[in-house]
């Protein structure tokens, strides 16, 4: 959990289901960034720490899934 060491908020993996593809991880209370633009309340400084925590991920060449609404039903 290398990622722990930054100031990044990531979920705790829970559980792995290997044979139907399927992880679990902690959920995160939370306005999610697609509601922030959807609802037209996205702020220039949210830039500019994507921009941060992107630098601090490419740093550890680490990817980021950005689209959050992939995990949540």
């Amino acid at each position: 959990y290398y990622l722990r060491g930054f100031v990044i908020h990531i979920p705790e993996l829970i559980e792995v289901d290997l044979e139907n593809e399927r992880i679990l991880k902690e959920y995160i209370e939370g306005t999610i960034i697609v509601d922030l633009v959807k609802n037209d309340q996205m702020k220039e400084s949210y830039f500019k720490q994507i921009k941060e925590m992107y630098d601090l991920l490419y740093t550890v060449k680490t990817n980021n899934d950005y689209f959050s609404t992939n995990f949540v039903e």
